[in-house]
């Protein structure tokens, strides 16, 4: 009973705590990047094409770096002081299809949804995060902070929806944001 009451207001929790999620992407030159992180980006992929970012989102403005690392998609967020913020990894949608916990939090929370993209979020000193992702081989990263970043597409009641969901790495409903189409005042053809 207390695990299904503890279950109840997780989900719960989650749903009624659905925030709106607005980000804005463009492309700047690499020469308007801190160097401390075009520094850990050589560290962590050397001899990497990296397409710099600018994202401006709910949560305020940032730097990121995209790169394909052989059939890896990485995606590294820094303050514009170029402090990491954290490491996200594309991961195939099967490794939340057997997560039991996430898959039910999906079922019980939308009619449909699909599951447009998962990434695995890492966060930790800078470091830790460049040795977790080239020497992730044992357990000594288990003190790090992973995170599911899944985004579905979704129908709650009578429309479908963008959600951007997060859940730890035990599959326990973080946060849920409802992504809008960032306004753009100038005509886009």
């Amino acid at each position: 009973m207390k695990v299904f009451l503890l279950s109840f207001f997780t989900l719960s929790l989650f749903v009624s705590e659905a925030q709106v999620k607005f980000e804005r992407e463009y492309r700047i030159p690499v020469d308007s990047v801190p160097a401390v992180s075009i520094e850990f980006m050589e560290r962590l992929v050397p001899d990497r094409k990296i397409r710099w970012i600018r994202e401006i989102s709910q949560e305020g403005t940032t730097t990121e770096a995209k790169v394909k690392d052989g059939k890896r998609k990485l995606s590294v967020e820094f303050t514009l002081s170029g402090d990491l913020i954290d490491l996200e990894i594309e991961i195939d949608k099967k490794h939340i299809l057997s997560n039991q916990a996430i898959t039910n939090t999906l079922n019980k929370t939308y009619k449909k949804y699909k599951i447009e993209r998962v990434q695995l979020q890492i966060k930790g000193y800078p470091q830790e995060v460049i040795d977790f992702y080239t020497k992730a081989t044992d357990s000594s990263f288990l003190d790090m902070w992973f995170r599911y970043e899944i985004i579905i597409r979704g129908k709650k009641d009578q429309e479908f929806q963008r959600y951007e969901l997060l859940f730890d790495y035990d599959g326990t409903a973080v946060k849920e944001y409802v992504i809008v189409p960032f306004k753009n005042d100038n005509l886009e053809f």
